[in-house]
Formats: C-alpha cells, structure tokens, sequence
C-alpha cells in the first residue's frame, strides 16, 4: 500500500474467502490491547482499521486504491505502542483507513528489524533473539495490486 502522491508501485491486498487446505497467514497479537496483526511483507505501510479507533476521524484527501479501481478511504494516522512480548515496546505510526484487519507492514518490520517465521508460526526480533509465537489463519487468498492516487496527502 502507498500514500497518494508517491510514485505508484504495485503492491499486494489480501481478501479471504475461508477455504480449508489454503495457504495461511501470520497475525500476531498485542498484549496490551489483545488486537491481531496481520504480518503482511507485501504492504509498505502499517495500516489500523477506522472502526477500531476510539475518536471520531474526518476522511482525508488521500486514499489507498486497489488496481481494479476500488478505493480505500484514509481518515490520517494513530501512533500506537504495540507490546508483541518480545521485552521491548514497539512504538509506530499507523495510517488509520476502512479495512477490517490491522496490519503490520514491511515498513515496521524493517525498521525494528523483525523476520517472519510463517513455517513456525513466529515473528522473529533479530535484535534481541527473542521470538513471539503467532496465529495461522488459513483462507484462499484473492490478491489485489494496490497503488495511490495522484493527489497528495
């Protein structure tokens, strides 16, 4: 997923449909709050479902879109500090928009230097060795490529 106004690259929106023997996907939760994460590589930024957020958010003049011409509404950013057990805190900033599942993108990933296990169901800190157990949801994956709009945020 990219902002409006940067240079348009494909990227990767997962939707499911519950089929059993599909390939699974990685969600790990956050102590504090019991949220699910989706560990998602293929999306560049972090993303926090609008439905989730306490306050009352206005759309912003930017939005994430998929390549068949669906639109993501956008409504700004929440900085969250995620606790993934992992003895250290990981503070981030999150694009808050209409999806239904928080992700966690390679932005976050790479900045705290984490690895995803997906065949031992883990992420990986490769900065303390630590490991945090995590949840394979199996479904049958439809991808979308995703890019932003022209506009700037």
């Amino acid at each position: 997923m990219r902002l409006q106004g940067e240079k348009h690259t494909r990227q990767s929106l997962m939707a499911t449909d519950g089929c059993p023997n599909a390939p699974g996907r990685l969600f790990v939760t956050d102590r504090c709050t019991k949220m699910q994460f989706l560990v998602d590589t293929g999306s560049e930024l972090c993303v926090f479902p609008r439905s989730a957020v306490l306050q009352r958010r206005t759309r912003t003049t930017y939005q994430l879109s998929t390549a068949n011409g669906t639109t993501i509404n956008t409504y700004g950013y929440i900085n969250l500090k995620l606790d993934l057990l992992l003895r250290r805190d990981f503070p981030w900033r999150f694009v808050v928009a209409d999806i239904t599942k928080s992700i966690l993108g390679a932005d976050f990933l790479q900045f705290c230097n984490l690895m995803v296990d997906i065949r031992n169901c883990r992420l990986i800190d490769n900065t303390t060795a630590l490991s945090t157990w995590g949840s394979i949801v199996r479904s049958n994956i439809i991808q979308h490529d995703i890019f932003s709009e022209n506009t700037s945020p």
